[in-house]
């Protein structure tokens, strides 16, 4: 059976793939890096729920996909309220900003992630926005970073969505420019 442009499909295949494995590893990163359990508890807390959302939507749960709008409305609700903790310092995390920053980054990454391969153009606005917005929350985090391990594992998941990036957008601009690809 022969697929025209099977090879660009696979190349955006890949790309979701290497934005996951970069999700993967940033979230390790920085889990093992915090100084305190009660850091680490809210990155879990924070990124976790996410993480759950956006892989319910991959497998198509029935209740959890016929109610993707609130649950999302919901889910930015439940972020801010630690983020609005931590800002306030009602919950004590070193270095807030640092750990705001690269929080917000894995959120941005797994939303990448999740609109990656889809054909719709609004969903396709919001994986470019999201990737660009992690890779430049992963710079900021670059620079006010003192762990050279750190700044190694970051600067490794920057370049693998970067390179998420140009796989996904290249492979789809190809495939627009065959009459392969249309979104909706």
């Amino acid at each position: 059976m022969l697929i025209k442009g099977k090879k660009l499909f696979l190349l955006r295949l890949i790309g979701m793939f290497f934005l996951f494995i970069s999700f993967s590893i940033q979230f390790l990163t920085i889990l093992f890096s915090v100084e305190n359990i009660l850091s680490g508890l809210v990155l879990i807390i924070l990124v976790l729920p996410w993480l759950i959302f956006y892989l319910t939507k991959k497998v198509e749960i029935g209740f959890l996909s016929d109610h993707n709008v609130e649950i999302f409305l919901i889910l930015i609700i439940y972020t801010f309220i630690p983020i609005i903790l931590t800002i306030l310092e009602v919950i004590y995390i070193s270095e807030p900003n640092l750990f705001l920053t690269e929080t917000i980054s894995l959120i941005a990454l797994l939303t990448a992630w999740n609109f990656s391969i889809s054909i719709y153009w609004r969903k396709r606005i919001i994986f470019t926005i999201s990737g660009t917005i992690s890779i430049f929350l992963n710079i900021i985090s670059i620079v006010n970073q003192w762990n050279i391990y750190i700044i190694l594992f970051i600067s490794l998941c920057s370049f693998l969505v970067m390179i998420s990036l140009v796989l996904i957008l290249l492979s789809e601009y190809i495939l627009k420019k065959k009459n392969l690809l249309v979104y909706l």
